[in-house]
């Protein structure tokens, strides 16, 4: 009676759901009226007069007329156990959770893959040859590795940085080459020069200067010795 009163009232036209108790049950319910719509209705319900003749001898005159257009003249109420409406929202729920969550997983698994594979890998080989020339290793056989070939042949942005940065690394690599001869030369050149200048450090001493008088003097005796021995 108090959804009919409620869907009775003018302008009522849609539909009303909600949850009620019957018998200690909590019910879901979807209700909805009946409007008479139609002028044919009124042929069979306005007044017993003008009904026929065969529905007034099968049903009587006392019920089922004074019905006018557009008036509510019942309401149509499904009820569904609100256990089942939970159990249903909940299987819909854990179902769209479900893909949610498989599809998220899928997603991130898929972005972690690509992430490692065209940035972070190719970020390490970079990394690794720029810890190799940081502390003076050699690198060269790693400025023609496939793994740095296949970044450089890249069309993207890092393919660009690689690049560059195998350019960079090939010519610190052959600066430091030259840097290294040329610092050995100097090496052989300053030593050789410490050597002469050993040599001239002792040559000039005083003590040096008198071996060198006393080995003359020995030789010029020795000399003069021997050409007394050999005259008459």
């Amino acid at each position: 009676a108090g959804l009919f009163n409620q869907m009775s009232g003018g302008g009522f036209g849609g539909e009303m759901s909600g949850y009620r108790m019957l018998n200690d049950a909590r019910l879901f319910y979807i209700a909805r009226p009946l409007i008479i719509g139609s002028d044919s209705c009124l042929e069979c319900h306005s007044t017993p007069e003008q009904a026929p003749a065969s529905l007034i001898a099968t049903y009587g005159d006392d019920g089922g007329f004074g019905w006018t257009l557009g008036q509510t003249i019942a309401v149509q109420i499904i009820y569904v156990p609100a256990q089942e409406v939970f159990d249903a929202a909940l299987r819909t729920f854990t179902l769209v959770m479900g893909i949610f969550i498989i599809t998220f997983a899928l997603v991130v698994l898929l972005i972690n893959t690509l992430l490692k594979r065209y940035v972070i890998q190719p970020v390490n080989v970079l990394s690794g040859l720029a810890d190799k020339i940081r502390s003076d290793e050699n690198y060269s056989s790693d400025l023609e590795s496939d793994a740095l070939q296949s970044i450089t042949s890249r069309a993207d942005e890092l393919g660009s940085l690689a690049q560059v940065f195998r350019k960079m690394a090939t010519e610190v690599h052959t600066r430091t080459g030259m840097l290294k001869n040329q610092v050995n030369q100097l090496i052989i050149k300053i030593d050789e020069m410490r050597r002469k200048q050993q040599v001239s450090e002792v040559t000039n001493t005083e003590f040096f200067n008198d071996l060198q008088k006393r080995a003359g003097e020995l030789r010029n005796r020795k000399k003069d010795d021997g050409e007394d021995a050999s005259s008459p």
